[in-house]
């Protein structure tokens, strides 16, 4: 039975991700186990599924990625009955995964926090040209004033330092995440991953051993209970 059913042939292809020393083990491994995720998604399948014409749920159903313990390479594999197929499906996902740009809504908060930081220094820097007028004058300054216009830069120093910091933040959070890098062409494995004949003849095998101490357990049980009167 493990036997019937025609060839399925699997093509893998594997990306790495670059990541930097800073990020630790345990960041490495949640890193990598989201852009597994993020392969078998519907963000990188849609685009595959419309390109090669094919249902989504097919595409989903032949796709698989997985992380290579120990390293911070992911394996993508397709599988199909045709080898062919299972290639072009194994290349449409890597060229759509590698190609699809990085940290988008990252790009548009640090765009954001760049604006805001240079209308803050634009701000700071009107006010310190105001004060140093002031203290430039023949006459001695006024003291509210002056105190007023002390106190608006030491605010908006302090909001320039604040969106420094969360620009700084953001960037190594792109830095973090890494890129994807193809190191190895999709390749159609030379033999079909199914039908396996042997693993399943194995498992039956399993199986058939447990029923089988099963069976031995119960029958010496039935021998020492004593019989009912």
């Amino acid at each position: 039975v493990g036997g019937r059913g025609p060839n399925v042939y699997a093509a893998d292809t594997q990306v790495v991700i670059d990541l930097p020393d800073s990020v630790d083990s345990s960041q490495a491994e949640r890193i990598l186990a989201t852009e597994a995720a993020t392969i078998k998604g519907a963000g990188v399948l849609e685009p595959v599924a419309e390109s090669l014409g094919a249902p989504l749920d097919d595409i989903e159903k032949s796709t698989d990625a997985s992380v290579i313990p120990g390293s911070q390479i992911i394996r993508i594999r397709a599988s199909s009955e045709d080898p062919d197929r299972a290639e072009a499906i194994a290349s449409a996902v890597v060229d759509t995964y590698v190609g699809t740009p990085r940290s988008d809504s990252g790009s548009a908060a640090r765009a954001f926090i760049e604006g805001e930081l240079a209308k803050v220094s634009s701000q700071q820097a009107d006010v310190q040209t105001r004060l140093d007028q002031l203290r430039l004058q023949p006459t001695p300054p006024d003291p509210a004033t002056e105190r007023t216009l002390v106190e608006q830069n030491s605010t908006l120093d302090a909001r320039v330092g604040a969106l420094q910091t969360e620009l700084v933040r953001l960037q190594l959070q792109e830095l973090e995440r890494g890129k994807p890098r193809l190191i190895s062409s999709p390749r159609v494995l030379a033999d079909p991953v199914a039908p396996t004949p042997m693993r399943t003849a194995a498992l039956g095998l399993i199986a058939g051993l447990a029923l089988a101490a099963a069976l031995v357990v119960i029958g010496l049980r039935g021998r020492a209970d004593p019989p009912r009167p």
